[in-house]
């Protein structure tokens, strides 16, 4: 910003605000990727301490007490507020639940209208399936 490019001090000051606001917005947008790397890396720890513990579903997490006590501890540690212990639990559900509860999931998610995570549930699904069908086809040797 030259000084000849401002003419008053309104003009100034209005330069000023907008590059304040691209700055803030900015600075917005790079917590957000860090907020959203630290719950993934929550999620994907529990779910790696999960398998260590031969544990790979979520009806098996939640059956074993001492399992989700210690995992509530890590998420109480990690989350900052209850939307980000909802995130990690719907990150750590995602990786764990088969296409039965995942379509459940999904349903319920219709019905409380979170697209977004709709969008995220439906993506899993299909990979599953994708993935399963890949399982079923016979090798045809081409």
């Amino acid at each position: 910003m030259k000084n000849e490019d401002i003419k008053s001090p309104l003009e100034f000051i209005s330069k000023y605000n907008i590059y304040s606001m691209i700055i803030k917005k900015f600075q917005l947008f790079t917590e957000s990727l860090s907020q959203k790397d630290r719950l993934q890396d929550t999620a994907n720890g529990i779910i790696k301490f999960l398998r260590d513990n031969k544990i790979s579903t979520w009806e098996e997490m939640h059956n074993n007490e001492f399992t989700r006590n210690v995992i509530n501890k890590i998420i109480d540690k990690a989350a900052k507020s209850f939307d980000e212990v909802r995130e990690i639990k719907f990150l750590m559900r995602l990786e764990l639940s088969n296409i039965d509860e995942l379509n459940e999931m999904l349903d319920k998610l219709v019905k409380e209208e979170d697209y977004m995570k709709c969008q995220r549930v439906k993506k899993k699904i299909d990979s599953l399936t994708h993935q399963s069908q890949e399982d079923y086809i016979p090798s045809t040797g081409i």
